[in-house]
């Protein structure tokens, strides 16, 4: 089987001038002669260059391209099938199962760095990091990977991202609460070390203010994000007086919890309390509790689908200029607000 070494040999030319010409990067750096030289010293020598045999593999001999899901082992697990079932889609969608697979590295929150190894290597051909806390996303800025890296609902400037606007998502829920005409509102949250939530809040409650609903500091509540840390938070809610008439969670399973709470006090939703939060495609939970809850989706596979459909374009492309998709969250009323 002929070689490089034989064509250039043949033609009379540097084994880098062959090199260049059948990579596509003789324009400019090899002249038209010696081009034509080497094109004639390959028909000669029927040299197939490797790139043309990858490609008259069949699919099931091709080599599969493994790319790596990063994601954070405190994180809620729930969304973690939620996930992968946004990959697996991407990669059956695009139509590229014959050639990409898929594998977990978990990981503990603020230790990416842990990590160096694999993810400055070439183990795998392309890395999706999910639930990166701010102390992983200092790391990352002080590391240069060796292939492409799309940063899920995170942002760096020399990094791909497939994100939702925070600012934007906050502003549809203030909207929504002030056009329903609530002034006051008890707001409840957790505490967490994940910049997408705390973001999402933060700009929430800056929106919120901005239209001028109040939040009274009794009724900025702090608490697990868990339906326990629900029904702890609706506890708090009734000890006061003065109460505002609707509660924005910072989770559904906060939400389910609230409602829980405040049903078995006796009070009726809307009419009494309404309840409105950040959802995460618990669709069946939240379309069925009692009574159903109203959300503003962030679609965990919807991240995830996008996510791997752009790192299997930035591989198939080659592309390296740094590429920003934003996306956007879905609002789904039920009768809880």
């Amino acid at each position: 089987m002929a070689t490089l070494k034989d064509v250039a040999a043949l033609a009379g030319v540097s084994i880098a001038a062959v090199s260049l010409y059948v990579t596509g990067k003789s324009h400019g750096r090899v002249s038209l002669e010696t081009q034509h030289k080497i094109e004639q010293a390959i028909a000669e020598t029927g040299y197939v260059p490797s790139s043309a045999k990858k490609a008259q593999l069949s699919p099931e001999d091709r080599p599969l391209k493994t790319i790596a899901l990063f994601w954070s082992i405190e994180f809620h697990p729930n969304l973690l099938g939620s996930f992968m079932s946004g990959m697996q889609n991407a990669i059956l969608e695009t139509g590229s199962d014959a050639d990409y697979n898929y594998v977990l590295r978990p990981y503990r929150s603020n230790q990416l760095y842990m990590h160096k190894r694999v993810l400055c290597g070439k183990q795998y051909r392309g890395f999706l990091i999910a639930n990166a806390s701010a102390a992983d996303i200092q790391y990352l800025q002080g590391v240069t990977p060796q292939v492409p890296v799309v940063l899920i609902n995170r942002r760096l400037p020399a990094y791909h991202a497939v994100y939702i606007d925070s600012a934007k998502t906050g502003e549809q829920a203030a909207e929504l609460i002030w056009e329903k005409g609530y002034r006051s509102m008890c707001t409840v949250r957790s505490q967490t070390q994940y910049i997408a939530t705390n973001s999402r809040f933060s700009e929430f409650i800056q929106a919120s203010r901005t239209k001028g609903i109040q939040m009274p500091n009794d009724f900025q509540i702090i608490t697990e994000d868990s339906i326990e840390g629900g029904i702890t938070a609706a506890k708090e809610y009734l000890s006061y007086p003065g109460r505002p008439p609707i509660i924005f969670a910072s989770t559904d399973l906060q939400a389910f919890g609230i409602l829980k709470g405040l049903k078995q006090a006796g009070l009726q939703i809307p009419e009494d309390c309404a309840i409105f939060s950040y959802g995460f495609e618990r669709t069946e939970l939240t379309k069925y509790s009692n009574p159903p809850l109203s959300v503003i989706d962030i679609s965990t596979a919807g991240l995830a689908n996008q996510g791997t459909r752009l790192l299997i374009e930035i591989l198939n492309k080659g592309l390296t200029a740094p590429q920003q998709v934003e996306l956007s969250s879905s609002i789904v009323l039920r009768d809880s607000f």
